[in-house]
């Protein structure tokens, strides 16, 4: 009752800063009714072909763990964990060849960090990386042409020890050609700021902060909740927060509230920021993890007791589903199409695309603990058996009906 008290003050402030006189009917995801009701999800059900694009490997196209994004002419790959270094690179989209790579990773000038989570602009169509400085997004085109820099506002907070840096913003998505978005990382426990709308030269529009929690502890700034969930979809951009219950469409002027997930009180907390990671802290929580929708299905995984849940909620008939687990702790769609490898959506484009990732590594395993299976897959999945674990990973591009 308490948190759906101050849900509804949260609501109610926010329409009111805004001025906005949209509303929103809010569809409610009810996560525990779905991990008691387990179920098994085809693939058929919402796709109606499936492409398989192996990229290319060669001594310029080693991926680890690679972030990726799909547009009508590429696949866009960089590097991210421990090795996020190189150029972003850039594939044929039909094929999966490699075209070329674009910029350079390093400190000096024009040369970036892969810091930043928002690769390609699909209205600037430009590609970005973050400065080592963390201070200015640098721009190229496709063909490899560095555009300039993009600043990003440096807005000081006066109560921050000095010495533990200057707080600033990243790029973590666009709302237009040249109007971004950064989710502010509430690490100190008063942020007042939100969400920061901001152009090349001037900042837009703040969004306030309404979460405020008290550090008690400055030894562990962990990154558990530091990041946002963006995605779009008709031309609509949305996201959800870490430590927040609610999906928000994000407009010039206001946030406005879509759905609301129900977890039974199992929603973190902003004060596990100040805590040492705790693996057995964290799985006793839902964490909402790659949020991606189109106009049928809003897809999402849920992490909770050491597991990975994909889900899918039906817009039309308000109805959440949890695909069931699978050998121990894997859930994902069944491909009953191709009677392959399980889907677990990550991205949906524009074209009404699925995209998803399949390690070589995987790929491999697979064939191993089912080699009939892998003798008998459709046309043009030859490749599926003459695949080593170190290749590149292949990419599943899924047309959805």
């Amino acid at each position: 009752m308490i948190k759906l008290y101050l849900l509804a003050i949260c609501f109610f402030i926010i329409s009111c800063s805004n001025n906005s006189s949209k509303t929103a009917k809010l569809d409610i995801i009810d996560i525990p009714y779905a991990l008691e009701n387990p179920k098994d999800v085809n693939l058929s059900q919402f796709v109606k072909s499936i492409e398989y694009i192996q990229l290319e490997e060669t001594d310029q196209t080693m991926l680890f763990l690679p972030l990726i994004e799909v547009t009508d002419d590429f696949i866009i790959a960089r590097n991210s964990g421990p090795s996020a270094m190189g150029p972003i690179l850039l594939f044929d989209r039909k094929t999966g060849k490699f075209i070329r790579g674009v910029g350079k990773s390093g400190r000096g000038p024009g040369e970036f960090q892969m810091g930043n989570s928002t690769i390609y602009n699909i209205y600037s169509k430009t590609l970005y990386g973050l400065s080592y400085s963390h201070n200015d997004i640098l721009e190229f085109d496709t063909d490899g042409n560095f555009l300039g820099n993009i600043k990003l506002p440096i807005m000081i907070d006066e109560k921050v020890d000095p010495k533990m840096g200057t707080p600033g913003i990243n790029l973590n998505q666009y709302l237009k050609e040249d109007l971004f978005i950064a989710s502010i990382q509430n690490f100190t426990g008063w942020d007042k700021r939100r969400l920061i709308i901001f152009s090349r030269d001037s900042i837009i529009k703040i969004f306030p902060n309404y979460l405020f929690w008290k550090r008690e502890n400055w030894k562990f700034l962990n990154s558990i909740g530091l990041t946002s969930n963006f995605f779009r979809w008709n031309d609509q951009l949305s996201f959800k927060e870490e430590f927040n219950d609610t999906i928000f469409q994000i407009t010039e002027n206001s946030l406005i509230p879509r759905f609301v997930f129900l977890t039974g009180g199992l929603n973190p907390q902003p004060e596990l920021m100040e805590q040492r990671i705790d693996l057995e802290i964290l799985a006793k929580y839902y964490f909402i993890k790659d949020i991606t929708e189109n106009n049928d299905y809003l897809f999402f995984q849920l992490q909770y007791e050491k597991n990975m849940y994909t889900c899918v909620f039906d817009k039309k008939d308000k109805s959440t589903t949890m695909c069931r687990l699978y050998d121990g702790n894997k859930s994902a769609i069944i491909d009953d199409i191709n009677g392959f490898m399980p889907i677990r959506p990550r991205i949906i484009t524009q074209n009404n695309e699925m995209i998803f990732k399949l390690e070589a590594d995987d790929i491999t395993k697979w064939v191993k603990a089912n080699p009939e299976k892998a003798k008998t897959l459709g046309k043009n999945m030859e490749w599926v058996n003459s695949i080593s674990p170190v290749d590149n990973p292949v990419i599943v591009i899924a047309k959805l009906k």
